[in-house]
């Protein structure tokens, strides 16, 4: 996948991880009374109740991994479309190498799923902008940060590099 690629795709993946992140993935509406939350509010809840010891994993693998990811494609891609080697490049390359098993936005897409089925026999349930963008990110991110990236090896700096382009 050629820099500018990735570079537009990571810029589109930030846009939707913030929406992700700011509206409500799921609306609840019971007697009149209607509630949402983020993702945010999601993982703090589940810190302060039972689930606390998953609420850190949680939110590495649905929150912070994936905006990780997405910035350091956008910072490494930003410099190869401007032909010029990213400093710290190899290093970052690595490291997206060591991010991608833990973005997990697919398990979470499943998971609210399964929640707004088993609630709504209890109240109205109905996806918020947060989930489409979850949805939409569930798309983008494996089309950047689930591709051979050899693109963006090839613009470092060969001094950067240590060892082989991986595989």
């Amino acid at each position: 996948m050629r820099p500018e690629t990735i570079l537009a795709l990571s810029i589109a993946s930030g846009i939707v991880f913030v929406i992700a992140n700011v509206y409500p993935l799921v609306e609840i509406s019971l007697q009149g009374m209607v509630n949402g939350a983020t993702l945010w509010q999601a993982v703090i809840a589940m810190a302060s109740g039972e689930a606390a010891p998953i609420a850190v994993p949680v939110a590495l693998c649905v929150i912070i991994v994936p905006g990780l990811q997405i910035a350091l494609l956008a910072w490494m891609s930003a410099y190869a479309t401007a032909g010029r080697s990213a400093p710290a490049g190899a290093g970052i390359m690595r490291l997206l190498a060591l991010l991608r098993p833990w973005s997990m936005i697919e398990v979470c897409v499943v998971g609210i799923l399964v929640s707004i089925i088993k609630l709504w026999s209890l109240a109205h349930v109905s996806p918020g902008e947060g989930m489409w963008a979850i949805g939409g990110l569930m798309v983008l991110l494996p089309l950047i940060a689930g591709r051979d990236l050899r693109a963006l090896w090839e613009t470092l700096d060969p001094r950067q590099c240590e060892e082989s382009v991986p595989s």
